[in-house]
């Protein structure tokens, strides 16, 4: 897969929980990301289903529980090499490490303003070019066909 040096263009799924995130929303499209924004996990699961194949998909989430981390691992069933990063101002070492475990890029706390998000979802972007992503599924013997 070629990647230009720059990631305007990229295409970022965003998901989030509350209205006030879609702020966040405007500023990714002003900076020339493709963005598609779903009001949450379900919806997300949804798009991913029915072929959305989106380079990042940004997991904005207030307060994470189990339901809402399982998205992760529901994506990547679907869709082996998809890159999730889950975004919260919530610190939970357990949240954390379950999101790690079912294949999310990286776990990053809520960043106060705008270019601080550009500035990580560009980092993301680069670690998910240099393959150096989230960890691969485990083969299933069961795979449908």
């Amino acid at each position: 897969m070629k990647h230009s040096s720059t990631f305007g263009g990229a295409r970022i799924l965003f998901v989030y929980e509350n209205a006030e995130a879609l702020s966040w929303n405007r500023l990714l499209e002003n900076a020339r990301y493709q963005v598609s924004a779903v009001h949450g996990c379900d919806a997300a699961i949804q798009q991913i289903e029915n072929g959305l194949q989106p380079d990042l998909i940004l997991l904005n989430l207030d307060a994470p529980n189990l339901d809402d981390l399982r998205m992760i691992e529901t994506c990547r069933h679907i869709r082996a090499e998809q890159k999730i990063v889950v975004i919260s101002k919530a610190i939970d070492v357990s949240a954390i490490v379950q999101a790690m475990r079912w294949g999310a890029l990286d776990y990053i706390s809520r960043p106060q303003d705008g270019p601080e998000l550009l500035t990580e979802v560009q980092r993301l972007l680069v670690v998910s070019s240099n393959g150096s992503g989230a960890p691969e599924l485990p083969q299933q013997s069961s795979e449908p066909g």
